[in-house]
């Protein structure tokens, strides 16, 4: 049950680090414009869908699979699961909800940073992980790297990216067709 699932969420991840490498690419070139653009106010709906189908992966796992999620899965859940609810939102609130979402998104991925370190540095401390639900050991591993902390680092990675992302300016040229429709009337 879970090859043929690990393999779809393992490509989804490495989607995600698409998304968000291309992201932190347009940022470090002054090219967030262009991007932004290709987007076109696609930004937070595709960072919903990617936290939508995070916690729905999560939950299969544990509900449908019957893996145990480990404590720093557990603390990976509470950053990720309340952005399903709060990205869509991020538009009508921005000033409140963007940095709420960016600080969730940083904090989570942080989390699953640690907690990918822990699976591939054997010797380090595995912190607040039992004997029985061990963090340091990969419950599976699909592509050869691809295991839950790396999908949920990928994640939050995609999800924090295009939120970063939807609050930088319009592209130039649609600013200055914005700017002659508004001669016109």
């Amino acid at each position: 049950m879970i090859q043929p699932s690990g393999r779809l969420f393992a490509v989804l991840a490495l989607l995600a680090v698409v998304l968000a490498a291309a992201v932190a690419l347009a940022a470090l070139t002054g090219r967030t414009a262009r991007l932004r653009g290709l987007l076109v106010g696609l930004e937070l709906p595709i960072a919903t869908a990617v936290a939508l189908t995070a916690t729905g992966g999560s939950l299969f796992y544990s509900e449908v699979v019957g893996l145990v999620p480990c404590a720093l899965c557990w603390v990976q859940r509470a950053f990720m699961f309340p952005l399903v609810a709060l990205v869509p939102l991020v538009s009508q609130r921005p000033g409140v909800l963007r940095p709420l979402v960016l600080g969730l998104t940083g904090a989570g991925g942080a989390v699953a940073a640690w907690h990918t370190a822990l699976e591939r540095l054997p010797a380090a401390p595995s912190g607040p992980c039992s004997a029985d639900v061990p963090c340091d050991v990969p419950v599976f591993e699909v592509l050869g790297f691809v295991t839950l902390p790396v999908m949920a680092l990928a994640g939050f990675a995609a999800i924090g990216a295009l939120t970063w992302l939807w609050g930088r300016p319009a592209p130039i040229l649609d600013c200055a067709a914005d700017d002659a429709q508004g001669a016109r009337s």
